[in-house]
């Protein structure tokens, strides 16, 4: 988990810089850069608080504090949220792929299954 907010955050500060070349790597072209630039505030909050509950969490858990579980869900929601608006009024899709969008909702169900995790943990009393 700390890997997936660790590559996230690597993401984050290229793409809302946005680092043109960073986004060309990609193989998103203009439509990438136009995509990036400008992002919407809302969009930019929901994907911060899903990097940082994605980045603290896992911390929390190892430190076996029960606030991990509601951290999770916290980052899980955020990160539907964000694939859901940027679909439906970014046009995500068009502007980054298939792939991407794939790539994305597996990260969401990722998010997903650590936080069922932490309950899981909650419940067998490894968290205080």
């Amino acid at each position: 988990m700390l890997l997936l907010a660790g590559g996230g955050l690597w993401d984050y500060l290229n793409l809302l810089g946005p680092n043109t070349a960073y986004i060309e790597d990609q193989g998103w072209g203009a439509s990438g850069i136009a995509y990036f630039t400008d992002y919407p505030i809302v969009l930019r909050l929901l994907w911060t608080t899903a990097l940082a509950g994605a980045a603290a969490a896992p911390v929390l858990a190892l430190l076996r504090s029960r606030s991990a579980v509601p951290l999770a869900l916290v980052a899980a929601i955020a990160q539907v949220l964000l694939l859901v608006g940027t679909l439906v009024f970014l046009d995500r899709l068009a502007a980054l792929g298939t792939f991407t969008a794939f790539f994305d909702f597996g990260v969401a169900v990722f998010f997903a299954a650590f936080w069922g995790y932490c309950r899981y943990l909650r419940a067998r009393s490894a968290l205080r």
